[in-house]
């Protein structure tokens, strides 16, 4: 423990390791965050996991360089924002993107979780489902992009100096639900922030039902000023300050 927060903190890095089901307790109580992980072939027969421990001083902030924004397979996302109510086929969902990505890059994928509003219990949601795909570097997209194309995916846009950061979506005719499946690295802030985040609204009543409110009052402003033409990265602009400051509060470490 004292090896690895001094490691951590001298550094001012985040730290993460992949281990075996014996040794989650110990990464679990010094506060990593655990998700499920790809099957290791040096031991096919045992449970994986992805141990991520935080240093909450990057959690609080955000890249000073421009992300670089490309656009490849798609465009900037417009439309109407609508916010449905919650609904169980979303897990459903989730479960079926998870299967596709996890058959389709197998030990690459260090890690599949369903994030965003959808995977909050009883929080209404854009019917799009959130999915952070970890993998070992997003840069290099030739050890991942052509096996999800060839699964159905197609790589919507690039943003380099945002964490590596790639997009894909299900093509048109490929069976899965609309899905944003959004692709970082191992030990990505980016990746921390949702699954804390997702797990504080599941825990937090308070906050779950302002969040709500808020993402209701985003849609029916941009639906008022822009009908169908709405960008959803403006949907996203003004629920940002509420997002903030719960940010504030859960990462002051």
């Amino acid at each position: 423990r004292a090896l690895l927060f001094e490691l951590r903190d001298s550094q001012k890095k985040i730290l993460w390791a992949t281990t075996a089901a014996d040794a989650v307790g110990f990464y679990r109580a010094i506060g990593c965050v655990v998700s499920a992980s790809s099957t290791d072939p040096r031991w096919p027969d045992a449970a994986r996991f992805l141990c991520t421990l935080p240093y909450f001083p990057l959690l609080n902030s955000q890249p000073e360089e421009d992300p670089e924004y490309e656009a490849v397979g798609g465009e900037l996302m417009r439309g109407l924002i609508e916010i449905a109510e919650p609904s169980p086929h979303w897990v459903e969902d989730f479960l079926a993107l998870h299967a596709c990505l996890a058959q389709a890059l197998e030990s690459t994928a260090l890690a599949i979780e369903h994030t965003g509003s959808t995977s909050v219990p009883g929080l209404p949601a854009k019917p799009i489902i959130d999915v952070i795909l970890l993998v070992p570097d997003a840069n290099q997209e030739n050890a991942y992009v052509p096996a999800l194309e060839s699964a159905g995916l197609v790589l919507w846009h690039r943003e380099p100096g945002w964490y590596g950061h790639r997009m894909l979506k299900p093509a048109a005719n490929s069976g899965l639900a609309d899905a944003n499946i959004h692709v970082f690295s191992a030990g990505s802030p980016e990746y921390l922030r949702h699954l804390i985040f997702r797990e504080h609204l599941k825990q937090n009543e308070a906050d779950r039902t302002a969040y709500a409110a808020i993402k209701r009052e985003a849609a029916c402003a941009l639906a008022a000023a822009h009908g169908a033409n709405g960008l959803v990265m403006d949907y996203n602009r003004i629920k940002e300050p509420f997002i903030r400051s719960v940010h504030d509060r859960i990462f002051a470490g």
